[in-house]
């Protein structure tokens, strides 16, 4: 265990299980990357207090889960992840990972600025899971080749592995982006259905909501043809074409109302601009249609 806290620097690091045990592991350190592969009778491997403040500089800690089971704490939530998972955390945040007897684990180190200078957020990609593919196989297989090689290859095969980590990051990255982006837009969708007849919503309003930005917030919208208020205006809209057809009676300003335009000056505004006409040309236009629809079914009938 003393020497496997020396190749896991600022975490502890203590067996699962007394008795016996048959523990080995491999590490190495390089320019850009460091590399543990364990595995063993069960080791938990724990990190906060001390061992974060103490930390100088933050590293993504990318975890093979390759045979085995793991209980894993990070960000005050708890998974137990199986063999064949990927996992990767930060360094410097609280976490705690217990390892199951039989477990055999690969972790890759990676300095997180060298991760952003590359356009790759990693605090984003941290305790996202994915499951092991024939990528990460050979990060492992030349992460346990690379400490038999002499310096001029180790420096040559550590420079791939690492280029090929930042590929794979890379592409998690963008994915994990697009899934938080379109959680955020169908939320935003969310709100605007909740709130449009609340004449005092509008992107401002949806950004506090959202705990976000307004310049986020346009740009979860930007290229996909409406913008935020738009939105907001055409459902709006909708809302009070839906009321003129129903009542041909019912007054402008309470259709405004209703409809979240706030006034009847805005309603005929907003008509024109959404619709090029009037409310009440469309009131007129639904009601004939109406009656042409009646007609029609009566002649049907007869």
């Amino acid at each position: 265990m003393g020497e496997l806290s020396a190749v896991a620097p600022g975490r502890r690091v203590a067996p699962v299980l007394s008795g016996p045990r048959s523990d080995t592991f491999a590490a190495w350190e390089g320019r850009r990357l460091g590399y543990v592969h364990y595995t063993g009778g069960g080791v938990a491997f724990t990190r906060n207090g001390a061992e974060v403040r103490a930390r100088q500089s933050a590293d993504l800690q990318f975890a093979m889960l390759l045979a085995g089971r793991a209980r894993v704490t990070y960000d005050h939530r708890a998974a137990v992840v199986g063999a064949g998972t990927v996992m990767p955390l930060m360094a410097d945040d609280p976490h705690e990972a217990i390892l199951e007897p039989g477990s055999d684990l690969a972790v890759l180190y990676v300095p997180a600025t060298v991760l952003e200078a590359r356009g790759i957020e990693p605090r984003r990609l941290a305790s996202t899971t994915w499951g092991m593919g024939p990528v990460e196989r050979v990060l492992v297989e030349l992460g346990d080749t690379i400490a038999g090689l002499d310096a001029a290859d180790a420096l040559a095969v550590e420079a791939g592995m690492f280029e090929t980590l930042l590929a794979l990051l890379s592409a998690h990255d963008v994915t994990e982006h697009e899934d938080i982006a379109a959680q955020a837009r169908a939320r935003v969708l969310a709100l605007i259905e909740e709130g449009y007849t609340d004449p005092g919503l509008d992107a401002a309003a949806l950004a506090r909501r959202l705990g976000v930005s307004r310049r986020y917030l346009y740009a979860l919208f930007e290229g996909r043809g409406l913008s935020i208020a738009a939105l907001v205006r055409n459902r709006r809209v909708a809302h009070a074409q839906l009321l003129l057809s129903d009542d041909p009676r019912i007054p402008l300003r309470r259709v405004a109302r209703l409809s979240g335009l706030g006034s009847e000056d805005r309603l005929l505004r907003t008509f024109k601009t959404v619709l090029g006409m009037s409310p009440s040309v469309f009131r007129n236009q639904a009601a004939a249609e109406t009656r042409a629809r009646m007609q029609s079914r009566d002649s049907a009938v007869g």
